[in-house]
């Protein structure tokens, strides 16, 4: 069943006007025909089946039941991921929602090999974009904020989460996710671009209270390591529930 994110708070027997974009995938991409259901999440993240109703060349949903949906996560997952190019980043934005990430920041970083120039807002909107249709996809009931640029320096400690690193070069490392994840506290994961982080980076996160682990034996794409933090992660506070 294909789903929907609607720009309101939607109300049982409601007539929603979906928005222009949408009304086009309905019929021309998907062709559906009058009365096929749909899913339509709300900006609260209550989630209906909706009939559709083709009205004057407009396209509507009838609110006809509120679902219960249980999809993501029950932590938080803030991924702060360092630039990689064009196409691993788009898989990463795509794969990470999939797997329950809620907020992305996108990192710069000393190694990074990405430059950023002065379209960081249209960027941010096209990666934003991304992550709506993987949620649609997923079924999830939430869309991932896609965060601000931001440089390592700036990342915050927040002592009430989780705040670990991944880094593959550190002789010191010994513990790993399953060392680190709580069931009941948010994470703040941190992953370097394709060259991975500077030492001076680690050491700056280190002195701020971050935790390095490691993800293994095996060195990592960049892209590789947040998809495979993130199953070991969903894998474990799924298995505590």
């Amino acid at each position: 069943m294909q789903q929907y994110f609607a720009d309101k708070v939607l109300q049982l027997h409601e007539l929603y006007l979906f928005n222009q974009e949408d009304s086009k995938h309905i019929q021309q991409v998907m062709r559906m025909k009058m009365d096929s259901i749909v899913r339509v999440v709300d900006r609260h993240q209550q989630c209906f089946y909706a009939r559709i109703q083709y009205q004057e060349h407009k396209v509507y949903g009838y609110i006809k039941e509120k679902v219960e949906v249980d999809s993501e996560l029950p932590i938080k997952v803030t991924i702060y991921q360092g630039l990689i190019k064009k196409e691993a980043w788009d898989y990463f934005l795509q794969k990470a929602t999939e797997l329950g990430v809620s907020s992305i920041v996108p990192l710069i970083s000393k190694r990074c090999v990405v430059k950023v120039n002065d379209k960081k807002d249209q960027k941010i909107q096209r990666f934003q974009k991304i992550c709506q249709q993987a949620s649609e996809q997923s079924k999830r009931i939430l869309i991932p904020t896609v965060c601000e640029y931001m440089h390592v320096k700036e990342i915050p400690f927040e002592p009430t989460k989780v705040n670990i690193i991944a880094y593959e070069d550190h002789l010191k490392v010994s513990k790993s996710l399953n060392d680190v994840v709580c069931k009941d506290k948010d994470i703040n994961l941190v992953i370097g671009p394709e060259g991975g982080f500077e030492l001076q980076e680690v050491n700056e996160l280190i002195a701020k209270g971050y935790q390095v682990v490691t993800l293994g034996k095996r060195i990592l794409r960049a892209e590789t390591a947040s998809l495979y933090a993130l199953s070991v992660i969903s894998s474990l506070v799924e298995t505590y529930e």
